[in-house]
């Protein structure tokens, strides 16, 4: 089993703005605990027994952590504010030495099956993919019949998009050494260059990376200031762009077939002809809701199916697109609809809540 982490941390996180001023984009605190501290628990957990960070701005704040985890290992990279994810973990190569290790980076939070299923995968080196959600990372990636990982983009149509890329990764000692070898050739040309394009080229020209996609894995990618304040659910954002009612129910389809799994459940939409074929809102946040909603009614329903109806609400500005989601699953009590609609709430709170 795999037992060294290497956490990618040198970033400015300039995109943070104020926050990063006395410290780096790590040491954020979600839910009163910094991404970093969390990350490190996880990792420790789950038997990882080195963790080296490659480190930049802010470093000390990372040297700091080593008198708590005697696990850290930091290894400063004096250019970090003129190069990229590929040349702090190049830089990194003699701390790893011929270890094995899981890769990720500083700014996410994870659940703990993002690193065991890794562990416990066969393939030597793998990236880290969960079916395409369009709300995190939005780089996306395609694999072939084998597993392979064929090519990335951060644009969707560019490719056969089967997934999007998560951050952690896991990579043999072989196949890193390679890696650092051919990034030499380049170092000088490519400083900034990201470290998933060299993990592309890789499996493209030298050798394969096996792309492990995880429905089950539970991830966020904290990447700037409004993916931070979105998280602490103080405030919300509403982007504006125009999107296809058409494009937004099938992918509305296409999570309901991921979800369902073995269950022989129907799904019914219901599309009143009043909603226009194009409108415009927050497309990123519709396919947040969509992904909640069916993951929940699929899960709490054992028998039937989901109805979905689409209707237009005329207003001064033009139409709202309501949306009304209804399952044969095993329900809400009045007492469990007021609590939930207070905050954060989970009616059943046992393993199996299948009726």
């Amino acid at each position: 089993m795999v037992t060294t982490a290497v956490i990618m941390a040198a970033g400015l996180g300039s995109r943070f703005g104020k926050m990063t001023e006395t410290m780096p984009k790590g040491f954020i605190e979600v839910g009163g605990q910094s991404m970093v501290i969390r990350s490190i628990e996880t990792l420790i957990a789950c038997g990882i027994k080195r963790i080296i960070i490659g480190t930049g701005y802010k470093k000390e704040a990372y040297e700091a952590l080593k008198t708590r985890y005697p696990q850290i290992e930091c290894v400063f990279s004096p250019r970090y504010a003129e190069t990229n994810s590929m040349y702090t973990l190049w830089n990194c190569r003699e701390a790893i030495g011929d270890d094995d290790f899981i890769l990720l980076e500083s700014d996410i939070i994870y659940s703990k099956n993002a690193i065991t299923e890794l562990q416990e995968n066969e393939y030597p080196d793998i990236m880290l993919i969960t079916p395409v959600t369009k709300f995190q990372d939005q780089y996306y990636v395609e694999y072939d019949e084998n597993g392979t990982l064929t090519r990335c983009s951060t644009n969707q149509d560019e490719i056969k998009a089967k997934g999007e890329l998560v951050g952690i990764h896991k990579l043999s000692s072989t196949f890193y050494h390679q890696l650092c070898a051919e990034y030499e050739k380049i170092v000088t040309d490519k400083p900034k260059l990201g470290y998933e394009y060299q993990l592309l080229w890789m499996s493209q020209h030298l050798s394969p990376v096996y792309v492990h996609n995880s429905s089950d894995v539970k991830w966020y990618e904290i990447d700037d200031i409004q993916d931070y304040t979105e998280l602490k659910r103080d405030e919300t954002f509403l982007g504006e762009s125009e999107y296809m009612i058409t494009s937004l129910i099938n992918d509305l389809v296409s999570e309901f077939r991921r979800t369902r799994n073995n269950k022989h459940l129907e799904l019914v939409l219901d599309l009143d002809p009043n909603v226009p074929a194009k409108m415009k809102g927050d497309v990123r946040k519709l396919h947040i809701m969509f992904r909640h909603l069916i993951e929940n009614a699929v899960k709490f329903t054992k028998n039937g199916g989901i109805y979905i109806k689409f209707c237009a609400e005329s207003k001064e500005y033009g139409v709202n697109l309501c949306i009304e989601v209804t399952d044969t699953g095993i329900g809400m009590t009045r007492k469990d609809m007021v609590s939930a609609s207070e905050g954060m709430y989970q009616a059943n709170k046992k393993r199996n809540r299948s009726a």
